[in-house]
């Protein structure tokens, strides 16, 4: 029989975040004031939840807390680098990236302590994002190609065709349109086996841009629809 902590982020992995919240909630008024660990867990996943629902105010109070409390009474190495990642996350979604930057750059050193190669591939891979935004792409390469290594050592396909198509992104930036369309195309490939619509979508429209930005638009113009048919269904 599953936790609610895990529970929770099985809902949280499927999207369903009223839920989760709503289930930390009851399942923190259970928690005694010694069981920190359990706490920073509850704070973080809440974060999580409210970040991606778009509500950063209440997400940045939750990382926060959850970090207080790590720094303060808990040893939670863990805890206090998804802390750490939560507020990147959000500081990037608010435009500061100079201080999303920051907070990846610490959660980054934190998870390379526990030696967790999946946190470690997450915080490298947020890093590459924020430095593709900023506009510093031959950092940003560096960055998600090392967490595509990371990622593929651990066999986790999803990751892997996310990445991938984030080093795609960077490449057809740089005007290199034959490296983006051979990463879009690795990603498609695995998200079509993961049997993803929203993700087979998004690879479509990428390969669109590639041959939109190459002049090549009967071909642009079949991927575009096919990514429209996805994302209707």
């Amino acid at each position: 029989m599953s936790t609610p902590l895990e529970e929770a982020k099985a809902l949280r992995r499927a999207g369903r975040f009223p839920e989760v919240l709503q289930l930390l909630e009851n399942f923190m008024g259970t928690l005694k004031s010694d069981q920190h660990n359990d706490q920073v867990t509850c704070l973080n996943e809440q974060s999580q939840c409210l970040w991606r629902s778009g509500n950063l105010e209440e997400a940045e109070d939750q990382a926060r807390k959850a970090l207080e409390l790590v720094q303060n009474l808990s040893s939670d190495l863990s805890g206090q680098g998804d802390a750490l990642s939560n507020l990147g996350v959000i500081y990037f979604q608010k435009g500061a990236l100079e201080e999303a930057e920051e907070y990846h750059q610490c959660s980054l050193a934190v998870r390379k302590q526990i030696g967790d190669l999946h946190a470690i591939a997450l915080s490298l891979n947020n890093l590459g994002i924020v430095y593709w935004q900023r506009g510093a792409l031959g950092k940003a390469e560096k960055c998600l190609q090392r967490s595509l290594a990371y990622k593929e050592q651990i066999g986790h396909p999803q990751d892997i065709a996310n990445s991938l198509n984030n080093l795609g992104e960077v490449h057809r930036q740089r005007g290199e349109f034959e490296r983006a369309e051979d990463c879009y195309r690795k990603s498609l490939t695995l998200r079509e086996q993961l049997g993803h619509p929203q993700d087979i979508a998004v690879s479509l429209n990428n390969l669109g841009l590639v041959f939109s930005q190459r002049g090549e638009l009967d071909q642009a113009e079949d991927y575009f629809q096919r990514s429209l048919a996805g994302i209707k269904r």
